[in-house]
């Protein structure tokens, strides 16, 4: 359980690649390296060789099945959701946060609760998702290292034909700031309100909050093994807008192989400033909300945000690891070394 109430445990991880600086990338690469990512791990854990999930005897134990197909019939709090929140973010870093030499990329990606038992798999999916080649065969990323962040920077904690050490910490928030917030959306923002996803002039305090407590409230039940946040949830009235805001849509489309079309993806981008009175309760998920996003295809990257001066402060408190994760692992399948 993570150190704040209704938040879970998660590792915040970066991918680091060496490719060719004449890349030709597309400018989102969130739903290119999800399905790169998923095809090959996939490939990695299947013992049976179905086509689809649905109905595989070995569906309650697949890692694969965990993190890409996070299906339930019913929350522990009672409620009902067939859809389940994926217990994994891409972490698309914004260009001040990515190496300064043009043959070298850094993705991220938290993992969440119990999928952190399966790093060692991640990291071999990710290793050969890169090595076929992200949005066309030509773009090839060859893995470097992998880092983990400890609440003040990062740590390496394996490399290629090396031993896998993770870090046993939990990161916590730091203290809340006094006066507003100014937030940048980094990634497409889709928070959806009676089956619609709202645009820039419809995103406000009060969708905001609620969009943040849902979603670290699913993703402590299902997946972190801990409470859910304090109730009452923060009552902000409807008309309160944000202090300030520059907000636009940005159209985006995503093609499934599996329904051979395309999907809108797109969402909010811009910045706010939020005033904190009152929300108290929602600081920490607000700060932890920076790596975790929230909104609707957070698997991809989407609902990315930072908060200004504030992306890489907090604290770390030491934490013991669990008795089924092995601290040092051997990343199987050769494809390492």
């Amino acid at each position: 359980m993570g150190t704040e109430q209704g938040c879970p445990d998660y590792q915040r991880l970066r991918f680091l690649y060496g490719t060719d600086p004449q890349c030709r990338l597309p400018a989102y690469l969130g739903s290119a390296w999800r399905g790169a990512f998923g095809r090959a791990l996939r490939e990695a854990v299947c013992a049976t060789g179905q086509k689809q999930c649905q109905g595989c005897p070995l569906i309650s134990v697949c890692p694969y099945a965990y993190l890409f197909e996070t299906l339930v019939e019913r929350l522990p709090n009672g409620n009902r959701n067939t859809h389940a929140p994926h217990p994994l973010v891409m972490e698309l870093f914004p260009h001040e946060e990515q190496p300064p030499s043009p043959d070298r990329y850094a993705l991220g990606i938290c993992l969440i609760g119990k999928a952190m038992e399966w790093l060692h798999l991640v990291i071999l999916a990710m290793q050969r998702a890169g090595e076929r080649g992200i949005a066309g065969n030509r773009n090839r990323f060859r893995l470097l290292a992998v880092e983990q962040h400890d609440g003040t920077g990062w740590q390496p904690i394996f490399h290629p034909g090396g031993t896998l050490r993770p870090l046993a910490v939990t990161l916590s928030a730091p203290e809340i700031p006094e006066g507003p917030a100014g937030i940048e959306l980094t990634t497409p923002l889709r928070i959806q309100h009676h089956g619609r996803i709202l645009g820039p002039a419809e995103l406000c305090p009060r969708f905001f909050v609620q969009a943040l407590f849902h979603r670290f409230s699913q993703l402590s039940l299902l997946h972190g093994g801990g409470d859910a946040p304090p109730e009452p949830w923060p009552a902000i009235p409807p008309e309160s807008p944000f202090l300030a805001a520059g907000l636009h849509w940005k159209d985006l489309d995503r093609y499934s192989s599996r329904q051979e079309r395309k999907h809108p993806i797109g969402g909010v981008l811009g910045r706010f400033t939020l005033d904190l009175t009152g929300l108290e309760a929602a600081w920490p998920l607000l700060w932890h909300g920076q790596f975790l996003h929230i909104g609707k295809l957070s698997s991809l990257g989407h609902g990315g945000y930072r908060i200004s001066d504030r992306k890489l402060a907090g604290r770390a408190v030491e934490t013991e690891m669990p008795q089924n994760r092995n601290t040092d692992q051997t990343i199987p399948g050769g494809i390492c070394q």
